[in-house]
This record gives C-alpha cells, sequence and structure tokens, in this order.
C-alpha cells in the first residue's frame, strides 16, 4: 500500500486498504517508481568507449527509477510483477531443520522413513527449479532462488538425505 499511495496513518490505513481490496479506487491515478530501462551499449559507445556492456549494471538499474502515473489497478499489477521479478532473481529461501526429514540413522519405524522421504521428495522440485503458484500473486519461477537448507544432524548426518537432495 505504501508504493501505491505513501505513508499514511495507522488509522488509515485500513480504511485505504479496504478502499483499494474493493477496487473503489481502481481509476484513481498514482505515481509509482519503476526500473528505468537503459541501453548501456549505446551510452558508453557515445562517449568513445571501446567497451561494450552485455548486460546492465544491476546496481545502477536499482538507482535509477522513474515515475510512472497510471491507475491504481495498473500500478497493483506492475508492483507484483516487480515483486515476482525480485523474487525469482534475487530471492533467498532458508530451511531450517532440515535434518528433521532425513531421520536418525537407526531408526527403524519404515512409515516414518517413507513419510520423510515423501517430504523430500516434494522439497526437490522446489529446490532444483520449478514454477510454484503463490497465492495472491501468480507463478513464481525458482531456478534462480538460492536456498540455504541447516539442520543439526545429531541424530543424522546429511548422506541419510536422498542422493539427489544432498
Amino acid at each position: 500500500m505504501r508504493s501505491l499511495i505513501g505513508k499514511v496513518e495507522n488509522k488509515d490505513a485500513k480504511l485505504w486498504s479496504e478502499q483499494i481490496e474493493s477496487g473503489a479506487l481502481d481509476s484513481t491515478e498514482v505515481s509509482i517508481d519503476i526500473p528505468k530501462e537503459m541501453d548501456y551499449n549505446s551510452l558508453l559507445r557515445g562517449r568513445g568507449s571501446p567497451f561494450l556492456v552485455l548486460q546492465g549494471t544491476p546496481l545502477l538499474e536499482q538507482i535509477r527509477t522513474e515515475k510512472k502515473r497510471v491507475p491504481i489497478k495498473r500500478a497493483r499489477e506492475m508492483l507484483m510483477d516487480m515483486d515476482i521479478e525480485l523474487a525469482e532473481n534475487d530471492g533467498v529461501v532458508f530451511i531450517d531443520e532440515i535434518d528433521k526429514i532425513c531421520g536418525p540413522r537407526d531408526a527403524f519405524r519404515s512409515d516414518r522413513k517413507v513419510s520423510q522421504e515423501g517430504v523430500q521428495r516434494d522439497l526437490l522440485p522446489l529446490i532444483e527449479g520449478c514454477s510454484v503458484q503463490v497465492q495472491g500473486y501468480g507463478k513464481v519461477q525458482t531456478d534462480h532462488v538460492l536456498f540455504i537448507c541447516a539442520g543439526a544432524f545429531h541424530d543424522s548426518k546429511p548422506s541419510d538425505l536422498m542422493p539427489e537432495f544432498q
């Protein structure tokens, strides 16, 4: 909401939020900051530089933004698209207690082991990269998301995980 209408007092935030969610303000225009697309190659060539930039410097792209006036409905779509792109390209997911899904080394209860392997099999496509439906946003690609897993492994060891998961 802050991206759409700026800083709002707490008492007014709920009212604004309800109006935005209901669509009552869909046609109201707002100014939002969007990344400015720049052609760095032509910029450098114009200065006589012998170097070519194959991809724009991410820091410069983040700094260079432009204000654009659009209806709130379109602004929400644009901001969601930017959030999805940010998550897909710069997302980090930390999974703690990963040792809990490999179980103790001396576990003989096969039903527990089957359940733990099922969880590993469910997580594997996410970590390897796939398309995930996120409620309220749409599909998010996990191909370039960094997954960090941690665990104590006092009852098990990392090699107790499925080979694909190690």
